[in-house]
């Protein structure tokens, strides 16, 4: 009988949750840390790889050469359209 009643004891005494000894302030902080990591990460880099902050401004001339030169590698236009259009960008 005093053996159950000890057992009783030991199983009604204080519950030890884990945010009693930091360990869930810790395991929040860290997560809330990682998440930042993760959006500054994705934020402050290019698709390509390179870090936005080193990106050339790219102007809409450019841009449409660019294009184009595309466009004609690909074969969808022919070497005269590409002359004619690279004539009128560049004007």
């Amino acid at each position: 009988m005093q053996e159950q009643t000890r057992a009783l004891r030991d199983l009604s005494g204080p519950a030890r949750f884990p945010h009693e000894e930091g360990e869930m302030t810790a395991a929040v902080l860290a997560s809330i840390a990682l998440a930042l990591m993760a959006v500054w990460a994705i934020t402050t880099s290019h698709p390509s790889g390179a870090p936005s902050s080193t990106r050339k401004p790219v102007s809409p001339l450019d841009e449409a050469e660019r294009i184009l030169t595309a466009r004609y590698a690909r074969g969808i236009i022919s070497t005269q359209e590409y002359e004619r259009m690279l004539v009128i960008l560049r004007r």
